[in-house]
């Protein structure tokens, strides 16, 4: 296992908001729940993968744009379908300004 840089701090989402970032071959969502950070895929897992960076963010709960299924951000649960499925979650650390996931 390795780490795979994420991004900077200086461009990671602000406090109660979320961002999307590529990461080789894979679409991170890093939101932010009062300072600290987690990483889950950013597309939902129901019909097409919407981007879950244009979704909501309320308290822990994502709310997708397309059929308003919602997770709970910090560890990928789904609280609502249509999903079936729970998002991929991807443990991260903060080193030296920077998010990192650690990758498989």
């Amino acid at each position: 296992m390795g780490l795979l840089k994420v991004c900077d701090l200086d461009v990671a989402p602000p406090s109660g908001s979320l961002k999307e970032f590529k990461v080789g071959n894979l679409e991170i969502l890093v939101s932010n729940i009062d300072g600290k950070f987690f990483c889950t895929s950013a597309r939902c897992p129901h019909a097409g993968g919407a981007p879950l960076s244009e979704g909501t963010l309320i308290g822990t709960v994502l709310t997708c744009p397309w059929h308003e299924a919602q997770f709970r951000v910090t560890d990928g649960l789904l609280l609502r379908g249509p999903a079936t499925e729970n998002l991929r979650v991807y443990e991260n650390i903060v080193r030296e300004n920077q998010i990192f996931i650690e990758a498989e």
